[in-house]
């Protein structure tokens, strides 16, 4: 969709639509208009390098875009890779950005957290990655923890949020996985989808750029609902508190807005139980930080791989401006 195309901005956009839509800004210049998702999508699926593991049960596939040290995005349960393009665009000259996708599972048995971390140590290998930073939501999270607790020498840090010890489904939910797991809708044809979004996530897009919510609803409807019943039934049996102690690199713990008291406080208990563990809050930036705000996730990618120690405040640290360069 055209920028004058928009609600409320025809009148604003008639004499900029030439210019002001075909030109995205510098990594520097943080998140302003006019970057919008859908041009920054675009331009991570025509200038990044595709990729894909052909012999993956979950069909698993992604992008890699940047130069630097490898950073790993691990999305969360109803999100996809594509929800990082605007905080891999901000990085993409400071780190070689690796956006991890899953298609719907290509088998019908019970996958497990290992399938996944599986293609991980698979993708880390085929980059000939010897050490990675690992930036992971919800499910992400449990994933970057699980594999930075088994491959302790190859993480060299991780950023997680939303995560907890345990994700207990019950037995209404197991039903639903169990049916799920066999469909081949989507979660936009899912009934109450859109409204369920809204309510758990609208509120923190920002204002100034009316297209992104949109987008978000488009994007994420796309994904298959059998991957999301496969992702919630492995993390039924996954169990973080008996490999906590086996995470030895700078873990940093994000708590923010939007997360609820119970993930809160499972949270900072997973954070209790890891050494080296680090914790910031995240305000007004809701379940996706990356896309509502993905200047301040770039600013805390940069200063947490900088310093870790530089978190170990009660308040969100100030090191680097949010337009910073």
């Amino acid at each position: 969709m055209a920028s004058a195309d928009l609600p409320g901005r025809r009148a604003h956009d008639a004499a900029e639509r030439d210019d002001s839509m075909t030109m995205l800004p510098t990594p520097g210049e943080g998140c302003p208009p006019p970057l919008r998702s859908r041009e920054v999508a675009a331009t991570l699926e025509q200038s990044a390098t595709a990729w894909s593991l052909p012999e993956s049960p979950l069909g698993t596939h992604g992008w890699t875009w940047g130069t630097g040290p490898s950073l790993y995005f691990l999305s969360p349960i109803g999100g996809c890779a594509r929800l990082f393009a605007l905080a891999s665009w901000l990085l993409r000259e400071d780190f070689r950005c690796v956006l991890i996708d899953w298609d719907r599972p290509r088998t019908g048995r019970r996958l497990s957290v290992q399938a996944f971390i599986d293609d991980i140590e698979t993708i880390a290998n085929q980059h000939d990655d010897e050490q990675i930073l690992l930036y992971g939501g919800d499910f992400g999270a449990l994933l970057a923890l699980q594999f930075a607790a088994q491959h302790p020498r190859r993480v060299d840090r991780a950023l997680v949020q939303g995560i907890s010890l345990q994700r207990q489904l019950s037995l209404a939910e197991r039903c639903l996985a169990g049916w799920y797991a066999r469909s081949a809708q989507t979660l936009a044809q899912i009934p109450y989808h859109q409204r369920v979004q809204t309510i758990n996530h609208q509120r923190w897009f920002p204002p100034l750029d009316y297209d992104r919510w949109n987008w978000f609803l488009e994007t994420t409807g796309q994904i298959s609902v059998s991957l999301v019943a496969a992702q919630a039934r492995a993390w039924h049996q996954a169990d973080l508190s008996q490999t906590a102690a086996n995470i030895t690199c700078p873990v940093l713990f994000i708590h923010t807005e939007g997360m609820g008291p119970a993930t809160q406080n499972q949270q900072e208990r997973l954070a209790a139980q890891i050494a080296d563990a680090h914790q910031t809050p995240l305000h007004t930036t809701g379940w996706h930080p990356y896309l509502t705000h993905p200047h301040r996730v770039a600013k805390l990618i940069r200063q947490f791989s900088a310093d870790a120690t530089a978190f170990d405040t009660v308040d969100e640290p100030e090191f680097f401006p949010l337009n910073h360069r």
